[in-house]
């Protein structure tokens, strides 16, 4: 069975879902279909006269998270920010050593925070059916078979996602 069609079977599970459980369960099956050990779900949501991405969920196998209740401005300088505002499709191998000639940069708080070493991300946007941006799915740290440290995201990895865009 091919990856997407798996995915799609898993969602259309029946259950009485609220949207949260249901990002859960896209998360998880995102994280699986990559090799992600962590990741977020960010709804982009309008405050005012700024959207802001909404943590809606959270997953991480290493460390024990609590409930997602934080937001960041929709802005070119951070990753979600970017992907948000651009809807493409990033990539990265090491986030501790973002080239200087993008726009974003990585928010280390998280890492400090918790003792948590990010490294590589898969960040990509969730659009709905006019292609506008709804959202933002960041996968970290992808895991190769008995690696001890976390590898690159990899285009098939990204491929692997094309339908939520």
């Amino acid at each position: 069975m091919s990856a997407i069609l798996e995915f799609l079977e898993f969602i259309e599970q029946p259950g009485n879902q609220s949207v949260r459980d249901l990002l859960d369960r896209v998360l998880m099956k995102a994280r699986e279909m990559t090799g992600a050990e962590a990741g977020s779900i960010f709804i982009v949501r309008k405050s005012g006269r700024q959207d802001w991405l909404v943590a809606n969920s959270i997953q991480n196998d290493k460390i024990k998270l609590s409930k997602a209740d934080f937001r960041i401005p929709i802005v070119s300088t951070s990753i979600a920010g970017y992907v948000a505002s651009t809807a493409e499709t990033v990539l990265i191998d090491d986030l501790y050593a973002i080239p200087k000639n993008v726009s974003f940069d990585f928010d280390q708080s998280f890492d400090k925070a918790t003792g948590y070493r990010s490294r590589s991300m898969l960040a990509f946007p969730l659009t709905n059916f006019q292609k506008k941006v709804i959202g933002v799915v960041q996968l970290i740290n992808r895991r190769k078979g008995n690696r001890v440290s976390p590898v690159a995201f990899e285009d098939k990895q990204a491929d692997l996602i094309l339908p939520f865009n």
